[in-house]
């Protein structure tokens, strides 16, 4: 199924128009924090996880519209945000701090980094930068599962809970 919306991807990456791309980065960057807090914070509250979602996805916006004027004062409001979330919501201090960060790092991480993929493709040349971009990260995904395949001895010793493909194996990266 995943394999026939390749080409459609590409075509609107290298034929549409910049809004387009912008779109399908928001809608990357909205799964890929969904994705990221299932795995890193599988226990938090759903309350955590909605923030975390909608503030990556603001910050994405800021991003892709531009506005790197207004990303100084969305730090702010961030901190102040996160904060007060688990002022109210939290009781240990410990994991609260743990959970505070993780959070944080998914928004930096997926919501900051995602949408630089938007500017790339904006720039002269962008379409190439991002094709290759996403050829490479292909390629890189498909020789570490293949190298992981063929050569991994050491099976992954990740939970189930974690959902992720235990056929893999941790040498592949290697």
């Amino acid at each position: 199924m995943g394999g026939l919306l390749v080409p459609p991807i590409l075509f609107l990456i290298i034929i549409g128009p910049p809004a387009v791309l912008s779109l399908m980065v928001l809608v990357a960057t909205f799964f890929g924090l969904r994705e990221f807090y299932a795995l890193a914070l599988p226990n938090a509250k759903t309350i955590e996880r909605l923030m975390g979602v909608g503030l990556g996805l603001i910050l994405s916006l800021l991003i892709i519209h531009g506005d790197f004027k207004a990303i100084l004062p969305f730090f702010v409001l961030l901190l102040i945000l996160l904060s007060l979330l688990f002022l109210v919501i939290s009781q240990n201090l410990p994991s609260t701090i743990s959970r505070m960060g993780i959070l944080l790092f998914g928004i930096l991480y997926v919501g900051f980094l995602f949408p630089h993929v938007s500017l790339i493709r904006n720039m002269t040349e962008g379409r190439v930068w991002v094709l290759l971009l996403i050829v490479t990260v292909w390629a890189g995904d498909i020789f570490a599962f293949l190298s992981g395949s063929l050569f991994g001895k050491h099976k992954s010793s990740i939970p189930r809970s974690v959902r992720i493909n235990l056929t893999k194996d941790w040498a592949a990266p290697l």
